[in-house]
């Protein structure tokens, strides 16, 4: 686990706490040093022992899927321990479709996964 105090002026250092394993300490400090590298991207980042799924949903579910200001994928990602991401591109003139990526442990992607189905399945969630 990584947490990143918040709580300083703009512009100041950040304090990082890790916790976990030993091995899995060193990891976090690793991702965490490539990330402070210039044009360094999450995407590029290795997976470690995560893993990242890949849904395709209606645009029209997109809405219910964040919610009002971000509440509902706030939640989502509360509840599974996934980071959700919707993508707001159209890929490949699919404007219809967008794509929702789901990053976590298997059992967190997996229960990510089964709660945005439930929203994009469940027409009285709106």
């Amino acid at each position: 686990r990584i947490d990143v105090d918040q709580n300083v002026p703009q512009g100041q250092p950040r304090v990082i706490t890790y916790r976990g394993t030993r091995r899995t300490v060193d990891f976090a400090k690793k991702l965490v040093h490539m990330l402070c590298q210039e044009n360094a991207s999450e995407t590029d980042l290795p997976l470690g022992e995560a893993k990242r799924e890949f849904l395709i949903v209606p645009a029209s579910s997109v809405g219910k899927i964040i919610g009002r200001g971000g509440e509902m994928i706030r939640e989502l990602q509360a509840r599974s321990q996934a980071k959700i991401q919707v993508d707001h591109n159209s890929h490949n003139g699919m404007d219809q479709q967008k794509h929702v990526t789901m990053t976590g442990t298997p059992q967190a992607v997996t229960k990510a996964k089964e709660m945005i189905l439930f929203l994009v399945a469940n027409p009285l969630m709106d």
